[in-house]
């Protein structure tokens, strides 16, 4: 093989419009792969290629496609996403991860599967989309190169086009399935056949919005991390008239100064440097149906304003331009944190609160509706396993007394990344009550204490932090957080939680 220059500009502007062009050309994930591993293998000799695929709510990864060169016999097609596996380093430091010796590096690790195949060396990258893990780019030798860190720069360059590559063919999966438009959102597999609920709490709180559905009024969805708001604003645009348009997501907290006006109201082409296309905003692609507003009360202060006024006048224009467009919205926002104290404090705008408030639908902690887990368990686990390829569980009486009796601090979320270790581990031999318990952290069941049952240090450690994050309302840092509650720095409770396995908090 001749010795290539990875470093010029020609070069690596000649592999992205490949990649692109394999896009372009509506190429199946197989075909994609092709393409990339085409290209790298032509540049420098390398023993094994492969992407992972991360679903951060149940933190499992999954093979995008068949890897290419050397197999991995004990790796398995769905696996833990754990911080001591490289993909698991790429993913938690969202940076690209170097291992120049595979075997001293896990040598703590009792099964390596990569030294195991006669691998050395190993690079990670995380593929990046929308400002979240979407997977893990990986490429391993057999023996390190003698130009290795010109090969990661020269991948870390890829990454971006890659990750959008990617994201671009799962997303045409989805709306090919779905028989969606282009501008479709599909919905998650959970909502095809709506909430399920047992408790009397749920069944009074979808009574209220089935009433409501059907108008045009704007609703405010509060509760805890993880409760399911998402979900349930889904439900609302399900149920209105709006169906067969579009359900926009905006995630408020990721929106910044300077990318505000672009994100929501979109712009024309040449409006500003790296403006190649003409762009639909967010507020644009929901016409004539919903946009979904998630975790209103993180929107900074200057851009609330701008929000506000665009929901007054419903009109908009694009940046770079001064047409006027109508907006015909559904307004449905969402929210973890108490408003009317935001309110208090200045950090929420008064007039948009009550523009947002006009029905306001408070979801339950799951650990105030337990008679709903069992159904949850149910669902969950029917889509998961049929999505992972995994047998069903079978659950005893005993494993789902112990799962309704759990706390639940991370709500519907912490049962949905439950179920899929759940599945893994039954994945190898029938699931038994101490699995169960090992999985949540060693919790025994409260009608059987005994010395044998006497839980652990870390098992209160984890129960204690586990505790804090519930009161704090899944807050690690800030004011009234689990880490002031607890008295400690924010790095060593997030050291801690990694250490106990405890799911760090995440928006919905």
């Amino acid at each position: 093989m001749e010795n290539i220059n990875l470093r010029s500009l020609e070069v690596q502007q000649q592999v992205i419009r490949r990649l692109n062009d394999a896009v372009l050309g509506a190429v199946s994930r197989k075909g994609y792969f092709k393409v990339l591993s085409h290209e790298l293998r032509r540049l420098f000799p390398h023993d094994r290629l492969a992407i992972n695929l991360y679903d951060s709510d149940v933190e499992i990864l999954t093979y995008f496609t068949t890897a290419d060169g050397v197999v991995v016999g004990a790796q398995s097609s769905v696996r833990q996403a754990s911080p001591q596996t490289v993909a698991g380093l790429a993913i938690t430091s969202r940076e690209p991860v170097v291992i120049r010796d595979l075997a001293r590096q896990f040598k703590c690790q009792e099964d390596n599967p990569l030294a195991e195949a006669g691998l050395q060396a190993s690079i990670a990258f995380p593929l990046i989309v929308r400002d979240a893990v979407l997977g893990t780019l990986h490429c391993s030798f057999r023996q390190e190169p003698p130009n290795l860190m010109d090969i990661v720069d020269f991948i870390a360059t890829l990454t971006p086009f890659v990750s959008s590559g990617v994201d671009a063919i799962l997303t045409r999966e989805r709306l090919s399935m779905l028989g969606a438009g282009p501008q479709a959102v599909p919905p998650p597999p959970d909502l095809i056949e709506g909430p399920v609920f047992e408790s009397a709490a749920m069944k009074a709180i979808m009574q209220q919005i089935r009433r409501v559905a059907p108008l045009e009024i704007p609703i405010l969805i509060q509760g805890e991390t993880g409760t399911g708001k998402t979900m349930i604003a889904r439900y609302i645009h399900e149920q209105s008239r709006r169906a067969k348009f579009n359900f926009v997501k905006v995630n408020c907290p990721a929106l910044v100064t300077t990318l505000f006006e672009s994100e929501l109201f979109g712009h024309a082409k040449g409006a500003f440097t790296g403006a190649t296309s003409l762009r639909q905003g967010r507020i644009e692609m929901a016409n004539k149906g919903t946009l979904f507003l998630d975790e209103i009360g993180e929107l900074h202060l200057d851009l609330q304003s701008k929000l506000l006024q665009v929901l007054e006048e419903n009109s908009f224009e694009r940046v770079g331009e001064s047409i006027p467009f109508k907006a015909d919205i559904r307004l449905v926002a969402a929210t973890n944190i108490d408003l009317v104290k935001s309110l208090r404090e200045g950090r929420l705008r008064s007039d948009l609160y009550y523009r947002l408030a006009t029905m306001i639908i408070t979801i339950p902690p799951l650990r105030e509706r337990r008679e709903d887990i069992p159904v949850l368990v149910k669902r969950i686990s029917g889509i998961l396993s049929a999505s992972m390829r995994v047998p069903d569980i079978s659950l005893t009486m005993g494993i789902m007394r112990q799962l309704q009796e759990y706390n639940w601090p991370g709500n519907i979320r912490e049962l949905r990344n439950l179920v899929s270790r759940m599945l893994i581990a039954n994945a190898h031999r029938p699931l038994t009550l101490r699995d169960v318990q090992e999985l949540l952290g060693g919790a025994p069941l409260a009608l059987q204490e005994s010395p044998a049952s006497f839980p652990t240090l870390r098992q209160m450690e984890k129960r204690h932090i586990e505790k804090a994050l519930s009161l704090a309302k899944g807050r690690v840092s800030g004011p009234e957080s689990a880490a002031g509650l607890l008295g400690i720095p924010r790095t060593t409770l997030q050291y801690r939680m990694r250490k106990l396995g405890i799911a760090a908090p995440v928006k919905d």
